[in-house]
């Protein structure tokens, strides 16, 4: 980043067009922060949910710009968005709207733990 004044930088990453993540940063004033990123890849599996109202989770497969495949969790509990994802087949190319999330929880023995996922907003198929 050149010329980014200090109060507010704003970068973006992308890997051949497959995936963007746009990362705003702000200094302490009161700007919100954007958490929002734009996936597309291959679906691996989804687990659909047990019960109404519960968020479907799956699996994505990103293709990087060096030919090196990330499969990232992704969870969905928008009635248009899980549509979406329940109608794909496993390979189907999807697009997605996202936001990362992380949860922690303390496990009996093992102590602190967390997972990094995606929650998905809105997801479109590809052809």
């Amino acid at each position: 980043m050149t010329n980014v004044s200090p109060k507010k930088a704003t970068q973006s990453h992308s890997s051949v067009a497959r995936s963007t993540v746009q990362v705003t940063a702000v200094a302490a004033d009161d700007t919100p922060d954007i958490n929002e990123c734009s996936v597309t890849g291959r679906l691996v599996s989804c687990d659909l949910p047990t019960k109404d109202g519960q968020p479907i989770r799956m699996r994505l497969a990103i293709r990087q710009a060096d030919g090196h495949r990330e499969v990232v969790d992704c969870e969905a509990s928008r009635p248009a968005a899980i549509r979406t994802i329940q109608s794909a087949a496993q390979g189907s190319r999807l697009s997605l709207v996202c936001s990362v999330r992380k949860r922690f929880w303390r496990s009996p023995g093992a102590g602190l733990s967390s997972r990094t996922y995606l929650e998905v907003h809105r997801a479109a198929k590809l052809r």
